[in-house]
């Protein structure tokens, strides 16, 4: 039986609450301060990270093979390509737009993150047919495409709208986060051993904060603080990680809310953006006047209202059972299975 890192779970589910209060603040907020640039930079790596720390197998065949591309099929690229076209529809935007748009209309995360475990499938595969080639050695041979691929960005035209349509600017990004991940998971006793140290731990620690704090440098003075607090973050992806494996336990029932959410942060994500668009066109005067209250005090009210009106349409979406369909169910046995819909 696998085991499950409650822990990340809980870390998972405070970082989604933080993409929920940067988008309240980007959305709704007249004024809206940099916040929401600042936690998407934090929240975004480490999720990344923690789909790479989870994605290394220990021996990958043609049948398992098949089975992941399956999984990633109908867990990540069907229910991503369903929500983005309904609330395209439901928004009244074009397609072709929303298709060529990097942002996806916030779809962007999901849509990458397949490729990227698309990609890394194909790795490990290789690297099961090529004995003398080891699953951290396969992955060079992604990183050599993904080099490719930014000599493509240099040197192509990065505006056009294949480039953006298909988010290779994204996956150049991130994938060497993913790596990242992977590479912990494949030596986590010498990377618990490092980050069990105090001094280092600490030490990682001090050095994100400060990298962080050169966020407020004003940046027309120091461009190349910009580069520093974006990817500090992704470097410090597993010292989150490692530290909520040790800290975060423990915590009671607010725990249990946190590992709650943590376990249905694909839905929350994809869902979210739904309550977004109801609470911009049913409720545009009660927003103008929550506004009123004050910047904490509404954008508090907003996450609130944000997060309980997505767990509410998860749960209406379960008693009218869609959520079978757009979220299928996993299956051992290569495929997902839609039976438990006739039960």
């Amino acid at each position: 039986m696998k085991k499950r890192y409650l822990q990340i779970d809980i870390l998972k589910g405070v970082l989604i609450l933080m993409v929920l209060v940067a988008h309240s603040d980007y959305f709704f907020m007249k004024n809206h301060t940099d916040i929401a640039e600042w936690l998407t930079v934090q929240a975004m790596p480490i999720f990344f990270f923690i789909s790479g720390f989870f994605a290394m197998k220990d021996s990958f065949d043609k049948v398992k093979f098949m089975q992941r591309m399956s999984n990633l099929t109908l867990s990540l690229l069907w229910p991503t390509i369903v929500c983005f076209v309904l609330y395209v529809m439901f928004a009244g935007g074009d397609f072709f737009k929303a298709i060529v748009d990097e942002m996806k209309f916030g779809y962007w995360f999901t849509y990458t993150l397949f490729f990227i475990s698309m990609f890394f499938a194909f790795s490990l595969y290789y690297s099961s047919r090529n004995s003398l080639i080891k699953p951290v050695f396969s992955t060079i041979l992604i990183g050599l495409i993904i080099i490719g691929l930014i000599a493509v960005k240099l040197i192509g035209d990065v505006q056009a709208d294949w480039f953006k349509a298909s988010d290779i600017g994204m996956v150049i990004k991130y994938y060497p986060v993913f790596l990242f991940g992977v590479l912990c998971r494949i030596y986590l006793s010498e990377v618990e051993k490092f980050f069990s140290n105090p001094i280092i731990f600490w030490s990682v620690f001090l050095i994100w904060g400060c990298a962080e704090l050169l966020y407020f440098v004003p940046r027309s003075q120091f461009v190349p603080t910009i580069a520093i607090y974006r990817y500090a973050p992704m470097f410090a992806a597993p010292f989150f990680v490692f530290a909520s494996m040790k800290y975060l336990s423990g915590m009671g029932r607010c725990g249990n809310f946190f590992e709650y959410v943590g376990k249905n942060t694909l839905k929350i994500y994809l869902l979210h953006y739904f309550i977004i668009l109801a609470l911009q066109r049913c409720f545009p005067m009660l927003l103008q006047h929550v506004s009123e209250w004050g910047y904490i005090p509404t954008l508090l009210t907003i996450v609130i209202v944000l997060l309980l009106g997505t767990l509410a349409l998860m749960w209406v979406l379960k008693v009218v059972r869609f959520e079978n369909i757009l979220f299928p169910k996993r299956n051992k046995n290569f495929r997902f299975s839609f039976n438990h819909l006739a039960e």
